[in-house]
């Protein structure tokens, strides 16, 4: 019996974890956050919204600059370094991770911004946020990256197109793969 509870308990954790906003949706937004120099979903980013402030972080092995604004950290243990110095010379205004989430406006443990589904689940918690505070909508969803009309526009196009053909792949996915059948079975014994 205490199996099956063991079930229902990590059964309901999963549901509780599952974000209410399609998979389009959070994989458009990972795409247009992302480095367009990186592949899809590549963690190891941190952008800098004051281009200037780039240039007080230490020139050392622990970076690659991809442009201006936005540099490589290279893998996990070195964004967590070069996080810690970025707060400590009181820079707040950065973006980080695959989903460039502001640590300004969304408080994380900082390993949390570098691990994708860590980050995807924060930016899913983000767009629940919003849709509580604004309702349902492509500009409520595009208040992700900015809530000036301007940018909030251009965004909510270019994240319909994306999700659109983030779908339309997906569709031609289950077309195409063969269903699998799964049989589950429950011990009801404690052995």
């Amino acid at each position: 019996m205490r199996f099956v509870y063991l079930v229902c308990i990590c059964f309901s954790l999963l549901l509780a974890e599952e974000c209410q906003f399609d998979d389009s949706v959070l994989d458009g937004i990972a795409q247009m956050e992302g480095h367009p120099k990186r592949s899809f979903g590549y963690p190891y980013i941190i952008s800098f919204n004051h281009k200037s402030d780039i240039l007080k972080l230490t020139v050392d092995d622990r970076w690659v600059p991809i442009d201006s604004r936005t540099i490589d950290c290279l893998d996990f243990d070195r964004c967590i370094a070069v996080y810690d110095e970025i707060r400590d010379l009181g820079i707040t205004n950065i973006d980080l991770g695959a989903y460039q989430i502001n640590p300004k406006f969304w408080k994380l443990k900082p390993e949390e911004y570098f691990i994708f589904s860590k980050s995807r689940q924060k930016a899913c918690e983000i767009l629940s946020d919003l849709k509580k505070q604004y309702g349902w909508s492509w500009e409520t969803i595009a208040k992700y990256h900015s809530s000036k009309k301007e940018n909030n526009l251009a965004y909510q196009k270019k994240l319909k197109n994306i999700a659109r053909n983030i779908q339309k792949e997906q569709e031609i996915e289950k077309i195409s793969k063969p269903k699998k059948l799964y049989n589950i079975k429950v011990a009801l014994s404690e052995d």
